[in-house]
């Protein structure tokens, strides 16, 4: 377990969060890092730097972010029966692919979003 999050501007922790490095956010992060347009996450990256994602837009997130396309382009679910699969199969799928509460969803946008820090860093840094 790592403790990751987001520092304010006054050096606090914002949205300071315990994630396991688990096969989820592995997955998230993965599958940014080979996406040429990440545009549809940039707002929710904002509220979320900011501290400000409220669980109405994080449900809004999980939706717009299409987390079962992501699994099904990442070859997740390859040599895996599919049929009429939910959130908990997917859980049963794969133990280790959690987040505090358990959501293999949050897991991996949780893995987008960690991309998308890091993106965001680069490019400061290139500023500099």
């Amino acid at each position: 377990m790592a403790k990751w999050g987001f520092k304010g501007k006054d050096g606090e922790m914002k949205c300071g969060m315990s994630i396991l490095e688990g096969e989820g956010h592995k997955i998230g992060y993965e599958w940014a890092r080979k996406q040429k347009d990440l545009s549809k996450f940039e707002e929710f990256y904002n509220e979320w730097d900011e501290g400000r994602l409220s669980e109405e837009r994080l449900e809004e997130l999980l939706y717009v972010a299409d987390t079962f396309s992501i699994l099904y382009e990442t070859g997740f679910f390859e040599g895996k029966n599919t049929d009429l699969i939910d959130e908990d199969d997917l859980l049963e799928i794969s133990k280790d692919a959690t987040f505090d509460n358990g959501s293999l969803n949050k897991s991996i946008i949780w893995g987008v979003m960690g991309f998308l820090k890091e993106q965001r860093r680069k490019t400061e840094e290139k500023i500099l």
